[in-house]
C-alpha cells in the first residue's frame, strides 16, 4: 500500500519587532534634534534611526518665491549638532541596515543651521549611499568633534578642499 502524502506545516514569517523609539523619517527627526534646547545640548542625546529602514535624502532648492530652502524628493539630511548622536538600531550595528540614499548632502554640518561649533557628535552604524552632489555626501566645514564609527560608504564620492585645490575622492 501507498502511504497518504503528508502535509507539513510551515511556520509564517515572524515581523520584526522594534521596542525601542526610533525614526523613519529624517525630516521629523531634524525636527527633534532642532527643538534641543541648550540644556538638553550640554548633556548626550541619542537618537535611533529605525533598522531595516532605507532613507531617501532630498535636495534642496529655493521656494516659489525665493526666501527660503525646502526639500525636495525625499527627506532632510542628518544635521550634526553638539552631543547628537544618531545611532542606527538600538547598537549601532550596521547589519541592521539604516541606509541614508540619494540626496546632495547627506550629512551637514552643524554650524551651517544652528551657527553653533559641534562637539561630541556621532554617527554610528549607518551606511551612505549613492550621494549624487558634485558637492559632497557630508558637509563638515567648521571645526568641531564629529566622530563617524562603524559607517559604511557606498557608491559615494566627496571633495575634499585643503591647501586651495580640490580632490575627488572616491
Amino acid at each position: 500500500p501507498v502511504a497518504a502524502p503528508v502535509a507539513t506545516p510551515v511556520a509564517a514569517p515572524v515581523p520584526t519587532v522594534i521596542d525601542f523609539d526610533c525614526y523613519t523619517n529624517t525630516t521629523a527627526l531634524l525636527e527633534d534634534v532642532t527643538a534641543l534646547n541648550s540644556t538638553q545640548i550640554a548633556e548626550v542625546n541619542v537618537f535611533n534611526l529605525c533598522p531595516n529602514t532605507t532613507f531617501q535624502i532630498g535636495v534642496f532648492t529655493l521656494d516659489t518665491d525665493g526666501s527660503s530652502s525646502v526639500m525636495l524628493d525625499g527627506t532632510a539630511p542628518l544635521v550634526l549638532r553638539s552631543n547628537v548622536q544618531y545611532v542606527c538600531g538600538l547598537n549601532g550595528d550596521p547589519a541592521d541596515l539604516c541606509v541614508l540614499s540619494g540626496g546632495e548632502v547627506q550629512v551637514l554640518s552643524g554650524f551651517s543651521v544652528f551657527g553653533e561649533e559641534t562637539t561630541g557628535a556621532l554617527l554610528k552604524g549607518i551606511t551612505f549611499q549613492n550621494a549624487n552632489s558634485d558637492g559632497a555626501g557630508a558637509v563638515l566645514a567648521n571645526e568641531g568633534d564629529v566622530s563617524f564609527e562603524d559607517c559604511i560608504f557606498e557608491v559615494s564620492f566627496f571633495w575634499m578642499k585643503h591647501d586651495l585645490k580640490d580632490e575627488k575622492m572616491l
